[in-house]
Parts: structure tokens; C-alpha cells; sequence
């Protein structure tokens, strides 16, 4: 049972622009989006995998204003697109 007078902290919300994309062989991603005008179908420069490779992707999806706690994969993981190609 969790006790009210526990001490614990409810974590503000934070919200976020995921964009889902969509790399030249097929595989999609998604990530933090910090580019403010983004539009489907533009091309965006992805770091993609552990070295975080600059790789040239197209947008698939934007999801807008979205609570951090209902993102598509856990924030911690996520990686940021910062630039167009």
C-alpha cells in the first residue's frame, strides 16, 4: 500500500514532438523532434544506432504536444532530430 504521507513526488508532465521516420533501406525510427516547422515528407538527418551515424531519412508521422509519459518508446532511449538534410 502506498501511503500518502510517503514523501513521493508526482512528476510534472512534460510534452514533446515525436517524428517517425523512415531511413533509404526501409527501416522506420522514432525520434525527439526539435526542428519547429517539420513537415511529412521532408528530409531530416537521423543519428542512427550506437555511433549515432548522421543518416538521411524522410518523415513518415508527427505527433504534436504529446505527454512524455505516453510516448512511443520509453524518453530515456530517444534520440533527438535537430537538422534537415
Amino acid at each position: 500500500m502506498i501511503h500518502s504521507l510517503a514523501g513521493g513526488v508526482v512528476k510534472e508532465a512534460e510534452f514533446f514532438d515525436f517524428v517517425k521516420v523512415k531511413t533509404d533501406d526501409g527501416c522506420s525510427f522514432w525520434f525527439i523532434n526539435d526542428i519547429f516547422d517539420l513537415k511529412i515528407g521532408d528530409l531530416v538527418l537521423a543519428p542512427i544506432g550506437k555511433n549515432n551515424v548522421l543518416t538521411k531519412a524522410v518523415v513518415e508521422r508527427i505527433d504534436k504536444n504529446v505527454n512524455g509519459q505516453t510516448s512511443p518508446l520509453p524518453l530515456k532511449r530517444m534520440k533527438r532530430i535537430s537538422q534537415r538534410a
